[in-house]
């Protein structure tokens, strides 16, 4: 029998499957490199996507009636490999959220959450919030 922990990440697996047909309406910030999806049933993905001089990140916030449900985040760099520049990924990520707050969390690599000055459960909340303001206006 499941705990109500594991029907809640599978409901939002779920959700996370039903933003891959064509989105109702999207709306681009390009400015601060922001896109948000709108789907049915009140699901929104607002995806930050950006590069560095060595890097390319890309966080997507997950919202069900404007709550945080889900973030994935890859984290590619390019490296030199037989002489050519190739993108390689060094990190992806899954944070399940419910009432803002961590339930489950995947990953495979290393990224900026393995310090202990940072808090992933903290510092999503946080740039989920300053983002669906944006999109709320």
């Amino acid at each position: 029998m499941q705990s109500q922990r594991e029907k809640t990440i599978n409901q939002i697996s779920k959700i996370i499957l039903v933003t891959s047909p064509k989105p109702l309406k999207t709306k681009i910030l390009n400015a601060q490199g922001l896109r948000c999806d709108w789907y049915k049933n009140n699901v929104k993905l607002i995806t930050k996507a950006y590069k560095t001089a060595i890097d390319t990140i890309t966080n997507q916030y997950y919202f069900k009636h404007d709550a945080l449900i889900f973030v994935g985040i890859v984290e590619s760099q390019y490296e030199e490999i037989n002489g050519k520049q190739t993108l390689t990924q060094r990190f992806s990520g899954g944070y399940y959220f419910k009432n803002n707050k961590v339930i489950h969390q995947t990953s495979n690599g290393h990224n900026r959450f393995e310090s202990d000055e940072h808090d992933p459960e903290k510092e999503l909340v946080q740039e989920a919030k300053k983002y669906i303001k944006q999109f709320s206006k």
